[in-house]
C-alpha cells in the first residue's frame, strides 16, 4: 500500500539481530554477544550517520560502533569474523558510528545478511513533505491500532522534551543555586573585608571620601575582578570545556560531541553572573552607610 503510493519517494525497513564474535586475545575461545541493527533499504536514506568511512551496502560488508572498533583493534579495511544464527561470515568494516545504545556496542548490516527481516520499523520519504500530516493520518486511520505512523518531528520534539527534563532544567537550576551561592560568598567576603579595614575606610574619610565613594571604589575593584574572572571561564568554558566532555562521554560510545555555541546567550549569562558579584559586593558596602565618618574618622 504504501509503495505504492505516488507521494512516496522511498520506503526503508529497520530491524535487529544477535552477532557472536571471540573475544580478542581469549585463550578459552571466550565469545561476546554483538546486537546488529538490520536494515532493509538504504541507512543513509534513514538517516544513520558514521564518524568514518561509509554505511554498508553489500551483504558482506559491516559497520560497528566506535567501542567494538577499540575492543576488537578493529579499523575501516580490516576483516571481521561474526556468526549470526550460526553461520560463520567474514564481512569487511566499512565504517565507525557513534551511538547510546548500548554505549556503542553495536553494529548496523543489510538485510541480505541475516536473511529475512522481521521490521521493527520503517521509514517514508516522501517526495513533498507538506503532504506528511495527511499521509500519516490516513495510515493511522487504515491500519491503526495495528501500526503507528509519526512524523519525524514528532519523534525529535519527544526526544528534546525528554532531554530538558532530565538534562536542561536540572543543569538551570544548578546555574540558580551557583549565582545564589556566588551572590553570598561575595557578599560574606566583602563584610569581613569591610569590617577588618575599618581605619583604612577612617583615613580615607578624614582625607574628604563620602561613603558613597568608598562604596564605588569596593565595588568597581570586585567589577574588575568579575570581569577577568568571567574571561577566563568564558575560555574555559569554549575550550577546556568541550574537551572534558568528550573525554568523559567517550566511554560511553560519544566521541564527537557536536555543541552549538551560542554567543549572545554566552555573554550574557556572563554579564548575569558579573552582576550578581557586584550585587553582593553592594550589598555589603551598606554597612558603611549605618556608620558615621565621625566614627571613622575617630577609630582611625
Amino acid at each position: 500500500y504504501i509503495e505504492n503510493d505516488p507521494r512516496v519517494f522511498s520506503l526503508n525497513w529497520s530491524g535487529s539481530a544477535n552477532g557472536v564474535i571471540a573475544e580478542p586475545g581469549s585463550h578459552h575461545q571466550a565469545t561476546f554477544s554483538l546486537p546488529l541493527t538490520v536494515v532493509e533499504g538504504s541507512m543513509d536514506e534513514m538517516g544513520l550517520a558514521s564518524l568514518s568511512g561509509r554505511n554498508p551496502v553489500l551483504s558482506n560488508e559491516i559497520s560497528i560502533g566506535i567501542n567494538i572498533a577499540r575492543k576488537l583493534h578493529k579499523g575501516i579495511g580490516d576483516t571481521l569474523t561474526i556468526y549470526i544464527e550460526g553461520k560463520e561470515h567474514q564481512l569487511l568494516i566499512t565504517g565507525t558510528f557513534q551511538s547510546i545504545s548500548n554505549l556503542s556496542n553495536i553494529a548496523r548490516v543489510t538485510s541480505e545478511l541475516v536473511g529475512p527481516l522481521n521490521p521493527d520499523a520503517g521509514f517514508v520519504h516522501l517526495w513533498n513533505p507538506a503532504d506528511s500530516d495527511k499521509f500519516v493520518q490516513q495510515l493511522n486511520q487504515r491500519y491503526g491500532p495495528v501500526i503507528q505512523a509519526m512524523k519525524q518531528e514528532v519523534l525529535l520534539d519527544s526526544v528534546f522534551k525528554e532531554a530538558a527534563a532530565v538534562l536542561l532544567i536540572p543543569m538551570s537550576m544548578l546555574a540558580l543555586l551557583f549565582l545564589a551561592v556566588t551572590c553570598l560568598i561575595v557578599y560574606s567576603t566583602c563584610r569581613l573585608h569591610i569590617r577588618k579595614e575599618t581605619k583604612t575606610y577612617g583615613i580615607y574619610a578624614s582625607l574628604g571620601l563620602t561613603v558613597s565613594d568608598i562604596r564605588r571604589a569596593l565595588t568597581s575593584g570586585i567589577a574588575v575582578l568579575g570581569a577577568l574572572g568571567a574571561m577566563v571561564g568564558m575560555v574555559c568554558g569554549i575550550y577546556i570545556l568541550p574537551a572534558v566532555l568528550r573525554g568523559l562521554l567517550s566511554a560511553y560510545g560519544i566521541v564527537k560531541l557536536p555543541l552549538i555555541m551560542e554567543w549572545p546567550l554566552a555573554i550574557g549569562l556572563t554579564l548575569i553572573a558579573l552582576v550578581i558579584a557586584v550585587s553582593g559586593c553592594w550589598l555589603a558596602s551598606r554597612t558603611l552607610c549605618r556608620t558615621s565618618l565621625r566614627v571613622l574618622v575617630t577609630d582611625s
